[in-house]
């Protein structure tokens, strides 16, 4: 798809935009979707390479079709270039291993693929039927022997009766082992999957502000600040908004490389109102139509050539996430359909349950059920979790999801520090916003925070203000992130005979670095009003506990009373 830019490339370019969400190929998916992508490409490569030679062919042979076409530019002569089957200069060798490179490559490629897969296919199917063979043989042989072995078996019963009470117990242990690793291995990729996503959600919003990206910017936004509020998002939810940011992407990579053509530069041109407004840049020059040499424009800033693979990098990732995502969804049904894995052990009939770790146990620090890192986990009850078994020493009540003690989690730690301080980290982010970028609106931001220093309750008052301190933070960054589009010619630059420039409003020679270093200073505010929030569940909680257990006092004195009728008759006199 790099190397030209006509319709046989934009159908290799869907190819790759289909590919991430086939799954690696096994015995099992060949047989299914993914077996039938990789012939599809293997056809189309086919039916591609067929068309070149065909119509070359046709065209040297028949001398009315190459009448017909014409040269110098006209007019079907362009348009079959834009289709990608056109007449190959034969006196430029490289042109030709240029233009017929991507199809003869992708057939030779699909091809061994198809080939590889079919033979690991064969031989899935091949494997079982010798050793089944070979298993029968051993069998007849020794059925004959049957008599003699039975007799050494009663001999030796009581020693494996002594060897069988220890098997499952460790067993036991290694299958909760496994399960544990397994659990956290999942759980890491997951976060960091996350993670990763929601930051190149970012990047791809600020790197080349406009119209298409302003999507990836407000849906940013409106994600952290879903995840301050504590507010909770199912698995169904959130593979949703996966599944939206990967459409939108995939539809935004298509509309930049079909501009790349000199048909749609010249319907919309890159200087006009539309393309600056949706970020369509020409990033390919479009060439003479008499050569198929491809013109990098390199008048652009890099922002303009990073933005397509930031673009392609957050569509591959967010596909990802949600393979990981119905993959753990998965085996956790399995697992809850199962029950749990039950082995019985001795005689004594004892049990050992592995309970899925995909729930969460109830943090004491935390009082929030949902976040956007463990999004679709439920957590334990405290009646739940005191009646986990206990294993090696330790219960599950004293370890973390991962399977390792939550006090000694690092990453928990330092997250918990982190929120406890952000109230300092917002109030410096606040004064270094202010001396980083002059302007009006930021002093405001200077004057706020050195008023809540100069407060004693300055936490408190910290906390109470995070609400309007992050709207007044994400009012500025939008109010950036529209003067950061290249609409300069179209957007005021004054009010009256006040300069829109004190106000900070401007366009930088780089928006992105400014777009990205307001972001981070945004994530202070974000912290801010997380730990708000969560000092507020957590007062809510004492205070409901504190009546449960004046509730609690006075039902039990009243059953006191009712039990002793002569107490109460004393305390009436």
């Amino acid at each position: 798809s790099v190397f030209r830019y006509n319709a046989l490339s934009l159908v290799y370019l869907l190819y790759l935009l289909l590919l991430p969400w086939f799954q690696w190929p096994n015995k099992h998916t060949l047989r299914g979707h993914t077996g039938r992508y990789i012939k599809a490409l293997f056809s189309t490569s086919l039916i591609f390479l067929l068309a070149h030679v065909t119509f070359q062919i046709c065209l040297y042979t028949i001398p009315s079709l190459d009448d017909a076409l014409g040269h110098n530019c006209s007019t079907w002569e362009t348009l079959s270039r834009h289709v990608g089957v056109s007449r190959l200069p034969l006196e430029d060798p490289w042109s030709m291993v240029w233009l017929l490179t991507p199809d003869l490559g992708i057939f030779i490629i699909s091809l061994i693929t198809l080939i590889l897969c079919s033979r690991l296919l064969k031989k899935r199917e091949e494997g079982p039927i010798p050793h089944m063979s070979t298993l029968l043989q051993e069998e007849d042989e020794t059925e004959d022997d049957d008599d003699d072995v039975e007799e050494e078996d009663e001999g030796m019963l009581s020693c494996s009766e002594t060897e069988d009470e220890e098997s499952p117990s460790s067993s036991s242990g290694a299958a909760q082992l496994a399960a544990r690793l397994r659990a956290t291995a999942q759980r890491f990729l997951r976060n960091m999957g996350r993670i990763l996503a929601i930051t190149l959600l970012a990047l791809a919003g600020i790197t080349l502000p406009s119209a298409f990206s302003a999507f990836y910017f407000i849906l940013f936004i409106g994600v952290c600040t879903w995840w301050a509020c504590h507010f909770p998002i199912s698995h169904l939810g959130f593979n949703a908004l996966c599944v939206m940011v990967a459409f939108f992407t995939g539809g935004h990579l298509v509309c930049l490389y079909l501009y790349q053509s000199s048909f749609a530069q010249d319907m919309f041109s890159p200087v006009g109102l539309w393309a600056r407004l949706f970020g369509l840049k020409d990033i390919i020059k479009p060439g003479n139509c008499s050569s198929f040499d491809i013109t990098l424009n390199t008048q652009h800033d890099w922002p303009v050539y990073v933005n397509p693979g930031i673009l392609l990098l957050l569509y591959i990732s967010v596909t990802i996430v949600l393979k990981i995502n119905s993959y753990s969804l998965g085996h956790t049904d399995k697992t809850d359909e199962g029950g749990g894995v039950k082995t019985a052990q001795g005689e004594a009939g004892e049990e050992v349950e592995l309970k899925p770790w995909e729930a969460r146990r109830h943090s004491n620090e935390d009082d929030t059920t949902q976040t956007l890192l463990t999004v679709g986990e439920s957590p334990l009850s405290e009646s739940q979790i005191s009646k986990e078994p206990v294993t090696n020493g330790s219960s599950q009540h004293d370890m973390g999801p991962s399977g390792e003690a939550s006090a000694d989690n690092p990453l928990r730690l330092v997250g918990h520090m982190i929120l406890q301080q952000s109230y300092i980290c917002a109030l410096i982010a606040m004064m270094v916003w202010s001396i980083t970028y002059h302007s009006w609106l930021t002093f405001v931001l200077l004057l706020w925070s050195c008023v809540i220093w100069m407060l004693r309750a300055r936490q408190r008052c910290a906390t109470l203000c995070s609400p309007f301190i992050l709207l007044y933070g994400l009012a500025l960054c939008c109010l950036q992130y529209v003067w950061a589009m290249d609409l300069e010619t179209e957007l005021p630059q004054h009010i009256g005979t006040m300069s829109l420039h004190q106000l900070g409003l401007d366009r930088a020679q780089y928006p992105c670095l400014r777009l990205g270093a307001m972001l981070l200073f945004t994530l202070t505010f974000w912290l801010l009003l997380r730990q708000s929030v969560k000092d507020m569940f957590s007062r809510k909680k004492r205070m409901t506990a504190a009546l449960q257990e004046v509730t609690t006092g006075g039902e039990q004195e009243h059953q006191d009373l009712k039990g002793h009728p002569d107490m109460c008759l004393e305390q009436e006199c």
